[in-house]
């Protein structure tokens, strides 16, 4: 049975998107260069100190413990420059995570300056993929073609830069927290229709089409304004948090916190990253307004409780 297909063509002609955001790609790449030259050469003489964490390989299971271990100095800058700079997956690499390099590093003007320029890079890249379709399938599919092995997680995500010396910072894990996502029934069933296009491999046809049915049909029962709720759970990853005069800003650490250097100080105050462990950790609830078991398993979506 062919499913009903929402992964429509590139609204734009091939050609033209594919020119567009290579061009961009291109910039991004050369930009990435000169940011890495600033951070391991320009800057070499002040201080750094970010932490290695291990790239986790797709035939592996997911870890329950993390060791970080700690890099000062050249290697803390080596490593940023090398993480930052990657833009597609590594050999063996689990396409759905990303190298990560948590940590704090000191920034000259040039750097600052540097560091502008890729962020406005990446964005730039960004909205020139998402004008390639509505269609996040459709989008994965065409980058591929153009830039074989990319990671859109690598190439999106910005580099946090503080304008000011920090107080304080403090790192941790995010273990255990869960995303939310509003929909209306439409929408639900492009996310039903998209997710059955991609048959694992320890599924028999016959049974994952008649799963599909039983998902589109049990669907089709809802309302059509009724709203429902994807709920996912989030990876467990580095996160920091920032103290500036009287407050401070939460921010996920998968990259190093950029500051300016304040001649004659070294790196600010910080609690150090320690060992990720999921063993002990609860779930914690996003939103307990939602019914405690899931309506659509396979696409995780859940319905408001009843008023």
């Amino acid at each position: 049975m062919s499913h009903e297909c929402i992964d429509a063509p590139p609204q734009r002609d091939h050609l033209e998107t594919r020119v567009s955001v290579k061009a961009i790609y291109d910039q991004l790449v050369k930009a990435l260069e000169t940011l890495s030259e600033c951070i391991t050469v320009v800057d070499a003489h002040l201080p750094a100190r970010t932490y290695w964490l291990p790239m986790r390989h797709k035939d592996s299971d997911k870890p329950h413990t993390i060791e970080p271990k700690l890099l000062d100095g050249h290697q803390a800058r080596q490593r940023a420059a090398e993480i930052i700079s990657e833009t597609q997956l590594r050999k063996g690499q689990d396409p759905r995570t990303a190298l990560r390099c948590p940590g704090m590093i000191a920034m000259s003007a040039q750097t600052a300056q540097a560091l502008q320029d890729v962020n406005a890079l990446k964005e730039d890249f960004k909205m020139a993929v998402k004008q390639i379709s509505d269609s996040a399938s459709t989008r994965k599919r065409e980058i591929v073609k153009i830039i074989p092995y990319a990671s859109l997680m690598h190439i999106y995500r910005p580099i946090s830069i503080s304008v000011l010396y920090p107080n304080k910072v403090s790192f941790g894990w995010a273990v255990n927290t869960q995303s939310s996502k509003r929909m209306t029934r439409a929408r639900a069933r492009s996310l039903l229709d998209t997710h059955y296009q991609s048959k694992p491999e320890n599924w028999e046809e016959e049974a994952w089409d008649k799963q599909w049915q039983m998902d589109i049909t049990k669907l089709a029962g809802v309302a059509e304004d009724e709203i429902l709720v994807q709920r996912n759970l989030i990876a467990p990853h580095p996160e920091m948090r920032v103290y500036i005069h009287d407050g401070y800003q939460e921010a996920i650490a998968n990259l190093p916190l950029f500051y300016p250097h304040v001649e004659g100080r070294d790196l600010p105050p910080f609690r150090p990253l320690g060992t990720m462990d999921t063993r002990f950790a609860r779930a914690k609830r996003c939103n307990t307004m939602v019914e405690d078991e899931p309506f659509i398993q396979s696409v995780h979506l859940y319905r408001y409780k009843a008023a």
